[in-house]
């Protein structure tokens, strides 16, 4: 099946921010392409090579960009800390400037500066996207799990340009093959 190829296979557009509502700073902006360039709702957007948030709204020559800093994105994105010879997976929940990554039960040390990605499981953000570096790790109220503190890769604050994460179609039709079984 060549899956090794399949699941690697991404598309890029690059999009230029048009919209961006000072009241709704922090929680979506618009840009410059929509269905007309194979944009769809739910599509992986980045800034300068980090993941920021997802496409909604499209229409024929736009899309509005939710973004990880709104306060009403429910998160919930699985996430793997590189750790340099483990990965550590959790879920990414909580924006608040930092972002939280809870669920992490291994007994294992997560130095600060790990690499956070994406897992590619929940079939909307693939593999291997950039979120951001540890920044410190608690743990939580009843001392059974780790809560990690991960700063983003980019600013939200200063957004021109993103790159929309497109699935390529060998990747749709993997996906459909095995939502058969």
């Amino acid at each position: 099946l060549n899956i090794n190829n399949l699941l690697s296979e991404r598309e890029y557009i690059n999009a230029s921010v048009i919209n961006r509502n000072l009241g709704y700073w922090s929680e979506k902006l618009t840009v410059d392409k929509g269905s007309n360039d194979e944009l769809s709702n739910n599509m992986a957007v980045l800034s300068n090579g980090t993941l920021i948030g997802i496409t909604n709204n499209v229409s024929l020559t736009s899309s509005d960009v939710v973004l990880f800093s709104n306060s009403k994105f429910p998160m919930n994105i699985s996430v793997k800390i590189n750790t340099g010879d483990k990965e550590v997976y959790g879920i990414l929940n909580d924006y608040d400037g930092t972002y939280d990554v809870v669920g992490v039960v291994e007994n294992i040390d997560i130095p600060v500066g790990s690499k956070v990605t994406t897992t590619g499981l929940g079939n909307i953000f693939p593999s291997g996207l950039f979120i951001g570096y540890v920044s410190n790790v608690e743990t939580d109220n009843f001392d059974l799990s780790k809560v990690i503190k991960v700063i983003p890769g980019t600013s939200f604050d200063n957004i021109n340009y993103v790159t929309v994460v497109k699935k390529g179609k060998e990747w749709l039709l993997l996906l459909q093959f095995f939502r058969l079984f």
